[in-house]
């Protein structure tokens, strides 16, 4: 009795959390009034989804099976991607581009139906294999901008395992402000230096090709950046896919400093060269590295 009931409260949580903008199929009442005397008083509680901030997330003081929403960036395939043969387990991070610090990670069914991901081929492009398809027939991939509904579940320990179960996902509209970048810290020699694990902050500067190596597993290039906000970054990482916002585009075999294009924050895409740019970002330290100062992945670019 106890399997019958949680499994149609499972049904009721993927129909009840579907987006307005995808409701075209109307549900059948009689189906639904049926759910809803089988739900107890705590699981039509937790029906309706609880709408939340990454802060809220982050805080992770959030109770075990309660259903919640929010919005997040689709990023490419990562070293924390575990899988099994019937679902596959993605970080969603709050910023666009971002690949680093705190991220929450949701378990996603394989298969080729709504809110389930496509199977990831073994020789993976990390880049170009994420395909999610969404609740409205649509396919999420990487940069796409999601609603995200599902079953939190809280970790044992101290909240840093905690994942969601999906139900819905969706795509939303998202359009860059430059004002939400207000406040962001300026990377300093003082911030690097006492920087131990994962910074936000931006440097100011003009970008040059060094030496590049990619694969197919490859996500960013490593490239020259002359700033003055500190003395320790000389090179950032920039992710590499073409015509993509706060991305550079793939370079030719036999490629110069003409060949080394940006598009920026707001969709405008540029010749490099010469050129001033505000880049934000994740100033990463490594544990391997500890008298390192960092490497800096660049999230956000700003024209200046």
């Amino acid at each position: 009795m106890y399997t019958n009931i949680r499994s149609i409260y499972l049904l009721a949580l993927t129909m009840s959390t579907l987006p307005v903008s995808c409701s075209d199929n109307q549900v059948d009442e009689e189906s639904d009034a049926l759910v809803e005397e089988t739900l107890t008083e705590e699981e039509l509680k937790l029906k309706e989804p609880m709408v939340v901030r990454w802060n809220q997330i982050q805080d992770g003081q959030l109770e075990d099976g309660q259903v919640i929403q929010f919005n997040s960036f689709v990023v490419p395939l990562g070293a924390r991607m575990f899988s099994t043969n019937d679902d596959i387990s993605l970080d969603f991070f709050e910023r666009r581009q971002q690949t680093n610090g705190y991220h929450l990670s949701v378990s996603i069914p394989i298969g080729n139906q709504k809110n389930e991901i496509k199977e990831i081929p073994k020789e993976y492009n990390a880049l170009r294999d994420v395909k999610i398809n969404t609740s409205c027939g649509k396919l999420a991939e990487v940069g796409d901008y999601v609603t995200i509904t599902g079953v939190w579940r809280s970790a044992e320990n101290d909240g840093k395992y905690d994942y969601l179960n999906l139900t819905d996902i969706s795509l939303a509209d998202y359009k860059f402000d430059e004002k939400s970048l207000d406040g962001v810290e300026e990377l300093t020699d003082e911030v690097v230096e006492n920087t131990t694990d994962v910074t936000y902050g931006y440097i100011d500067g003009k970008m040059e090709l060094g030496s590049i190596f990619m694969t197919a597993y490859s996500v960013y290039n490593s490239v020259n950046i002359d700033q003055s906000n500190n003395q320790y970054l000389e090179s950032i990482s920039l992710m590499v896919n073409d015509n993509t916002i706060n991305c550079m585009n793939n370079l030719p075999d036999n490629y110069s400093q003409e060949d080394f294009l940006i598009t920026d924050a707001s969709g405008d895409t540029y010749t490099v060269l010469g050129e001033k740019f505000r880049l934000y970002g994740s100033l990463v330290k490594s544990s391997y590295d500890p008298d390192g100062y960092g490497q800096f992945y660049v999230e956000e670019i700003v024209k200046q």
